[in-house]
């Protein structure tokens, strides 16, 4: 059994853990590698009595989520990242931090045999954009789930792809602080945390009692790492003296342009490391945060509608 046919798609729940209709599902049309996990918890506990082996065993909860990585073609699913879209029809659009995620289910088909497994009650619990010298631009997505659920009776056709749209990579980078472009940037990795928290009730009424009740969201954070070559000097005095800036990142191509906005960055360290006769080149990690009437990050797109947009 080989699965050769092979597919991850998605859809935005219409009700919160419930897996949508068939038909709303879209593919990541790059997906590189998955890594998804049902874990069901047992409780084992030594008792007193038998052997030294005696030991109790009883249902707990599950616990589901996961990893994928997909090669960036659009801001879309940044929609799930961060909660909030001006508009799912016009051009532009901007993608910026609301209070609450929406939640989604994944669909991972095989065939054959068919084996089709619904992560569902998903959320982003973090997510790493990264643009390095050599590479296309890569999300990866870390999710928690309520659930999953399988489905070995229903045939799998592995989606359709869109392979004349072509990803994000490295040559599409213009980074800026505040108004002016960085030069000899060879990676730029930024993070969005919303450190989600599942949570679980004692409701044996529920159709499904160990799995969770609901995932939460406490508190967002904005890291990343930004690597040059050239300009060094200017960054570390930055870093040095605790300079606040506007850190921007714009991918453009001839018909696309995403622009992310953090208007509040400061740089957290000072490496200074080399090795013989390698290029030096300095790692900046830094935060953002937000400022006055402006949040920690925002995303906008220019050149297509979140609807007819590929994740």
């Amino acid at each position: 059994m080989s699965y050769t046919t092979r597919g991850i798609e998605w859809a935005e729940e219409l009700v919160e853990g419930s897996i949508p209709p068939e038909g709303s599902f879209e593919p990541f049309n790059y997906v590189d590698d998955w890594d998804f996990e049902t874990t069901p918890n047992v409780d084992e506990r030594v008792v007193v009595g038998g052997g030294r082996d005696a030991r109790k065993r009883a249902l707990a909860e599950i616990e589901s989520g996961g990893r994928l990585t997909t090669e960036l073609t659009s801001a879309k699913f940044f929609k799930y990242v961060l909660g909030s879209i001006s508009s799912h029809d016009l051009d532009p659009y901007t993608i910026g931090i609301a209070g609450s995620l929406p939640t989604f289910t994944i669909k991972r088909g095989l065939a054959t045999p068919y084996n089709i497994l619904y992560y569902y009650g998903c959320k982003v619990d973090s997510a790493r954009l990264r643009i390095e010298v050599g590479e296309p631009v890569v999300l990866e997505i870390n999710f928690v789930a309520r659930n999953s659920s399988l489905d070995t009776s229903s045939s799998y056709t592995a989606p359709d792809l869109d392979f004349d749209l072509v990803p994000f990579y490295f040559y599409h980078l213009k980074t800026m602080r505040n108004s002016s472009t960085l030069s000899g940037v060879q990676r730029l990795e930024i993070e969005i945390n919303n450190n989600l928290e599942a949570e679980w009730d004692a409701d044996s009424t529920r159709s499904q009692p160990r799995e969770a009740s609901r995932i939460r969201e406490k508190e967002l954070r904005v890291t990343g790492r930004l690597v040059v070559r050239e300009g060094i000097e200017t960054l570390m005095d930055l870093a040095r003296n605790n300079t606040q800036f506007t850190l921007t990142a714009e991918l453009a191509t001839s018909s696309k342009t995403i622009t992310i906005t953090m208007p509040n960055v400061m740089f957290t360290r000072i490496p200074d490391t080399g090795r013989g006769m390698d290029v030096y080149e300095v790692e900046f990690p830094f935060i953002a945060g937000p400022k006055e009437g402006l949040d920690s990050i925002e995303i906008v797109e220019e050149g297509n509608t979140w609807l007819n947009d590929r994740a």
